[in-house]
C-alpha cells in the first residue's frame, strides 16, 4: 500500500487535529481546576478567616479573654462562626476547636460559677485552677492556629497577611 504525499498529509493533519483537541481539552481542564481551587480558597478565607479576624480585632487579647467571653456571654458569635465554618478549618484547628467546645468551655463555665458563688458569700475568688488555665491556653492555641492558617492561605492567594499582627499579639500574651 503506497500512499501519496497528499494522503500522508491528510493522515498527519487528522492526527494533529485529534491531538490538538485532546491537548486543548487537557489545558482547559487544568485552567478550570486552578480557577475552582482559587475560588474555594477565597471562599474559605472570606467565610472563616476574615470574620474571625473581625471578631478578634474587637476584643483585647489579654490573658483571660476566653474566661471573660464566656463569663460575659460574648462567646456565642465566635462559637457560631466556628460551627458554621468547621468545613474550612485545618485538621489541627478542628481538633482544638472540638476540645475547646467540649472540654474547655465546660471548665471555664464551672470556674465562673464557682467564682460567682464565692463572691455571693463575700469571699475572694480563688486563683485559676489547672483545668481552667489549660482551657484558656487551649483557646489561645486554637486562635493562633487559625491565624497561622489564615496567613498561609493569604500567601497562596497573594493577599496581604492581615492576620499576622493578631497572631503576634496573641503569642506575646501567651508568653506572659
Amino acid at each position: 500500500m503506497n500512499l501519496s504525499v497528499s494522503n500522508w498529509l491528510y493522515i498527519v493533519s487528522m492526527i494533529v487535529s485529534l491531538v490538538s483537541i485532546f491537548v486543548s481539552n487537557y489545558l482547559g481542564q487544568r485552567v478550570a481546576s486552578k480557577k475552582f481551587k482559587r475560588e474555594q480558597e477565597l471562599l474559605r478565607y472570606n467565610s472563616l478567616y476574615v470574620p474571625l479576624m473581625n471578631l478578634l480585632y474587637d476584643q483585647d487579647p489579654d490573658k483571660y479573654a476566653f474566661f471573660n467571653l464566656l463569663s460575659l456571654n460574648r462567646f456565642e458569635p465566635f462559637e457560631d462562626l466556628m460551627l458554621n465554618n468547621v468545613q474550612f478549618m485545618g485538621k489541627e484547628s478542628a481538633e482544638k476547636f472540638y476540645k475547646v467546645i467540649h472540654e474547655g468551655k465546660n471548665a471555664v463555665i464551672k470556674r465562673k460559677n464557682r467564682t460567682i458563688e464565692l463572691l455571693k458569700n463575700g469571699k475572694n475568688p480563688e486563683p485559676l485552677d489547672k483545668e481552667t488555665s489549660e482551657a484558656i491556653n487551649l483557646y489561645k492555641s486554637l486562635l493562633i492556629q487559625l491565624l497561622s492558617e489564615s496567613e498561609e492561605l493569604a500567601k497562596e492567594l497573594k493577599l496581604e497577611p492581615i492576620s499576622k499582627p493578631l497572631r503576634e499579639a496573641l503569642q506575646q500574651v501567651q508568653n506572659l
